[in-house]
């Protein structure tokens, strides 16, 4: 191998053992054997007590890789109960839900670090091609181990949404210069958890599927959607590769590396010329967009579909979810999504911020419920998500947040919540935003969401229709119930210019063809129609064109 430098943060090491850390193998392994799984958070305490306390002593790099292997099996087990019991919940966490994802990442970077220490042990050690194969096969075992748990960490934050500390893209192209320059970086290594179908993975597959992650824009994703698209990832590794070459005709589907930043892969689509580097490279998964648009036109061309969702209205709606998030990746990838339509403008404007249909509504209907028979039915999930299951008063259910935009566009802004301001959000949720200088409450859908802290929230707002009328749906047909409730919905004009039709916003799960609607509102009474397409689904609401029904 050929001598390459690399510049790692590690904690500082101690020759003084202190008593309470344990550094024998069958010590460790006992511990950990007799370690409870019953409270999954005081179990990821203690391990990462134990990892801090281990990564602070000086220790053999061949012991310190086989107890990090050791603490590997259990710090994966309990990151993954740790992750779900956050991963659902609005933004800013609750203080529990932000425990517990600072536990996460806290817990994932100690293990990087320790690997970490491991490769800069055996690098400092001359473990180069006159080494023994044990030497070297453990120091590409590290530098695998490095790069995956890494990518952990990032993946902990996107899920947080929380701002990427400085330097761990750094560390994470390093990672992968030095491995490539020195001949590690495709040996398969069995690595148990990572989520391709034989358990093994090369360095270049770790750093790819982190990589890959990243140009996904992640703080506009779901945290579930975030583990779902990093897990799918890692079953199609064999479809993308990194390559030295810089210029394509295409540039859909490539992404500019530069190994010596500490910055995510850019789109090439938004890049001009490229002058060669010798830290440049091109991640080409052009193969893992053409697989996407497989599924994606396997699954809309399958009999199964109409088949589960006529047994199974809930599978059916998972199904559909998935193939949306491939469709936003697959968008994202391409570069549908890169090109920004219209150019920001600082502001600072102090605007009101509602959340959800039934908000929106109550407020463009002056401030009065709208409902054709009474009361509409109130369901949960058109609760904000700061408001927990239970009685929910009327002047909760119609909040009103107060925040300040930080720049603006044609096609919508950039806010910050006041620190005083108990708003949650998620991204792909409906907000109203008002001013006193405009003419109605203009609509608007969350795309990203980032946390400064635990209580700063920022957050970007797309603007879906700068005017609504607050109507009310409900299901009809032959399979429908007549006492299914109306609920509340936005029905959004015509756009001549940009040959835009009447579109229907209706909550998440509303939609199920073939089924109708009737919509009710003051002005037209009632009427059925016939959805036709569904223009966009996020995680609260469906977008549907239509055509007037007989």
């Amino acid at each position: 191998m050929n001598a390459q430098p690399l510049s790692l943060t590690v904690p500082k090491l101690s020759a003084k053992q202190p008593r309470s850390v344990k550094v024998r193998l069958s010590r460790v392994e006992q511990w950990l054997e007799e370690l409870t799984n019953e409270d999954h958070e005081e179990s990821a305490q203690q391990l990462h007590r134990s990892l801090y306390a281990q990564n602070r002593l000086e220790l053999p790099p061949h012991l310190r890789v086989r107890m990090l292997e050791l603490y590997r099996e259990q710090v994966g087990k309990v990151v993954e109960v740790l992750r779900e019991s956050f991963a659902t919940k609005p933004l800013p966490l609750s203080l529990a839900d932000h425990d517990a994802a600072v536990l996460v990442q806290n817990l994932t970077n100690e293990l990087a670090n320790g690997y970490k220490i491991v490769v800069n042990n055996f690098i400092d050690r001359g473990a180069n091609s006159s080494a023994d194969k044990l030497t070297q096969g453990r120091l590409r075992q590290a530098l695998q181990r490095a790069v995956y748990q890494l990518g952990q960490v990032l993946l902990s934050i996107y899920q947080a949404h929380i701002a990427t500390p400085k330097g761990l893209w750094r560390e994470l192209n390093q990672l992968y210069w030095y491995a490539s320059a020195n001949d590690q970086a495709d040996q398969s290594i069995r690595t148990p958890g990572c989520g391709t179908p034989d358990g093994m993975m090369t360095l270049t597959e770790s750093y790819q599927q982190v990589v890959l992650l990243g140009t996904c824009h992640p703080y506009s994703l779901h945290p579930d959607d975030c583990m779902r698209v990093y897990r799918s990832i890692s079953g199609w590794q064999h479809e993308a590769e990194i390559t030295r070459q810089l210029q394509f005709s295409i540039p859909a589907g490539r992404f500019l590396i530069n190994l010596a930043a500490d910055s995510p892969a850019i789109p090439l689509v938004k890049i001009g010329n490229i002058e060669p580097g010798e830290y440049l490279r091109v991640l080409n998964a052009v193969g893992i967009l053409r697989k996407l648009r497989s599924v994606i036109k396997n699954w809309e061309q399958s009999t199964d579909r109409d088949s589960i969702r006529t047994e199974n209205q809930a599978e059916a709606n998972t199904h559909d979810g998935r193939i949306e998030l491939l469709h936003r990746v697959g968008r994202t990838w391409s570069g549908a999504s890169v090109t920004r339509r219209s150019n920001r403008t600082p502001s600072q404007i102090s605007v009101s911020v509602c959340i959800g249909i039934d908000a929106i509504c109550y407020f463009l209907n002056n401030e009065q419920p709208f409902s054709p028979d009474g009361p509409t039915i109130q369901e949960t999930d058109r609760i904000p998500p700061n408001l927990v299951e239970g009685t929910v008063s009327e002047h909760d259910l119609h909040s009103i947040y107060h925040c300040e935009t930080r720049d603006e566009s044609a096609n919508g802004f950039r806010i910050a919540v006041t620190d005083d301001e108990h708003m949650q959000l998620q991204v792909g949720d409906l907000i109203g935003l008002e001013h006193p200088s405009w003419e109605s409450w203009l609509v608007c859908v969350v795309r990203w969401i980032q946390c400064d802290d635990q209580t700063a929230l920022t957050f970007g707002a797309e603007l879906v229709t700068p005017q609504a009328s607050p109507v009310s749906v409900r299901r009809i047909g032959s399979d429908v119930n007549d006492n299914v409730p109306y609920l509340p919905a936005l029905l959004l004009p015509a756009i001549r210019s940009l040959q835009q039709d009447e579109s229907l916003i209706v909550a998440r799960g509303t939609y199920r063809p073939p089924n109708k609607f009737e919509v009710v509102d003051s002005m037209h009474g009632s009427r059925s129609i016939l959805p036709t397409i569904l223009m966009e689904k996020t995680a609260s609401y469906e977008r549907v064109a239509f055509s007037s029904s007989s």
